[in-house]
């Protein structure tokens, strides 16, 4: 069973058109459902934390609709919770919320396993049941079928 990522988060390179504008055709033919991008645009002035842009997209009928924050300005993930623009842009945060992603997918999956073991043996439970039933059910049949011994007319 493959699916494709929750979220993807970039932190934009030197070749930021590629970034912003062609990845984001690819990640929502892939149905990604939240992009997540770290503009660090070296015009811009400064290259302090402050200076960086978080654009965070959320996949809706096949497109994603972008919001814009800096610096202090919070917003909310689905899959990360409330987080600042200016958190994200420290050094280390964006490989965090990967390693947080990827707990949460294991865990995810952890639950999803311990679930399907849990039917599985409801079910084998539900069938020894039944079969033993069955078997029962035979055996009373059988009984009926069958002269008692020592009973005569």
């Amino acid at each position: 069973m493959n699916h494709p990522p929750r979220i993807v988060v970039e932190v934009t390179s030197y070749n930021r058109m590629n970034d912003i504008i062609k990845k984001k055709v690819a990640y929502a033919a892939a149905k990604i459902p939240e992009y997540l991008i770290i503009d660090r645009n070296k015009r811009r002035e400064g290259r302090s934390p402050a200076a960086t842009r978080v654009h965070y997209g959320v996949l809706r009928n096949g497109e994603y609709q972008w919001k814009t924050y800096s610096g202090e300005e919070t917003f909310h993930s689905r899959w990360f919770g409330p987080v600042s623009a200016s958190d994200l842009c420290q050094p280390g945060i964006p490989s965090k919320i990967v390693e947080a992603h990827a707990t949460l997918e294991r865990r995810a999956l952890a639950q999803a396993e311990a679930k399907a073991r849990a039917e599985a043996k409801a079910r084998a439970k539900e069938a020894e049941a039944s079969e033993r039933a069955e078997a029962k059910a035979r055996a009373e049949a059988k009984a009926r079928r069958e002269p008692k011994l020592g009973r005569r007319r």
